[in-house]
C-alpha cells in the first residue's frame, strides 16, 4: 500500500502495547535509494518521561517498527522498546 507523507503529517503514533508516542513530524528519507527509513514524531510528555528524545525533541522511529499505517501508526511495541534501549535511550523501565 501506498500513501502520501503529507497525509502522514500529524498522525497519533502508537505501540502495540498501548503507548501513545505522539504525532508525526516529519519523515527520514535515504537519498540515495529513497527508502523511509524514519519517523520524527513529536513525544508526548508521557512518551519523554519513558523516552529520551534527540536534541531537537523528537523521538526517531525506525520505519521497520510500523506494522500498521491507518487513522493512527501503530509500532511493534517489543521491536521499539530493543531498538531504543541499544541506543541509551530508554530513561524509564514502566513499560
Amino acid at each position: 500500500m501506498k500513501v502520501r507523507a503529507s497525509r502522514l503529517r500529524d498522525k497519533r503514533v502508537v505501540t502495540t502495547a498501548g503507548l501513545v508516542l505522539g504525532e508525526v513530524y516529519d519523515i527520514l528519507v535515504d537519498e540515495k535509494n529513497g527508502d523511509v527509513v524514519a519517523f520524527l514524531v513529536d513525544p508526548t510528555d508521557e512518551a519523554k518521561r519513558i523516552l529520551r528524545p534527540e536534541k531537537d525533541g523528537l523521538l526517531v522511529v525506525p520505519s521497520h517498527t510500523f506494522v500498521s499505517v491507518g487513522d493512527v501508526l501503530v509500532i511493534d511495541h517489543n521491536s521499539y522498546l530493543a531498538h531504543m534501549h541499544k541506543l541509551g535511550k530508554v530513561v524509564s523501565n514502566v513499560l
